[in-house]
């Protein structure tokens, strides 16, 4: 047996919206600046690379001059304050009723506690979050995504301005954002959408729609019979 690894383009992320406790992104850039991606990383067995945007470092269109949200209780501290919640605040976080979710969950919960924040833990199982990330019924969500070798697919239906049901969980309407993605499908030159995705990995770093996690490892095993077999480490098998 031949054990190929590689990193999917997808991600486990966690949708956020807008929450009550702040009229603007004060919740979730305190979240975001609270939360340890390495820490969480080895709590998922260290299967993956940490994540800073939809783009995995092994895609052509991952731009390694944009820097990671790192850890800053300092900062946490400054933007409760700012917002008007010196003393944190409460929120809920759904997610799927699995160990490795579960684990994942209370570690989170226990990084944003050192910050002040208090977050709750609703498990449920696979047809109810879906169901919650359709409906917007969230405040916080986890979420899977297998992923798709080019960029596009793991970007335009999760942040293009979409109504309805979509995958754009977080609800975000941004026009800058929706033109951006419009225009990486117009671009012919894969520099010039280099760029376009370079911008938008900036622009969810300001907006926060979404926190990314992981990139997962994507492991197949073939018999060394099987020759000329290209994989894409998207979770979906290919053959000509």
């Amino acid at each position: 047996v031949l054990p190929i690894l590689g990193v999917a383009p997808g991600a486990k992320l966690y949708a956020l919206k807008v929450f009550p406790a702040a009229s603007d992104s004060t919740s979730e850039a305190t979240i975001i600046a609270a939360m340890d991606r390495a820490i969480t990383l080895r709590h998922n067995f260290n299967v993956g690379v940490p994540a800073n945007g939809p783009i995995p470092p092994t895609s052509w269109a991952y731009d390694r001059s944009i820097s990671f949200i790192k850890r800053d209780l300092a900062r946490v501290k400054a933007k409760l304050a700012e917002g008007g919640k010196p003393g944190g605040f409460t929120f809920t976080m759904t997610t799927n009723n699995i160990p490795i979710n579960v684990q994942e969950a209370e570690v989170i919960q226990a990084q944003l506690a050192e910050a002040g924040i208090t977050m709750k833990i609703k498990l449920v199982d696979s047809a109810t979050l879906l169901s919650d990330g359709n409906s917007k019924s969230f405040e916080m969500i986890s979420y899977q995504w297998s992923g798709r070798p080019d960029p596009d697919g793991n970007t335009y239906q999760f942040f293009r301005t979409t109504p309805g049901t979509s995958l754009n969980w977080s609800g975000i309407s941004n026009k800058e954002i929706d033109a951006i993605l419009d225009k990486s499908r117009e671009a012919s030159s894969q520099a010039e959408r280099k760029r376009l995705f370079s911008q938008l990995t900036r622009l969810l770093q300001e907006e926060l729609p979404m926190v990314f996690i992981v990139h997962p490892i994507e492991p197949k095993a073939f018999s060394p019979r099987v020759q000329n077999y290209d994989p894409v480490p998207d979770g979906m098998m290919r053959f000509k």
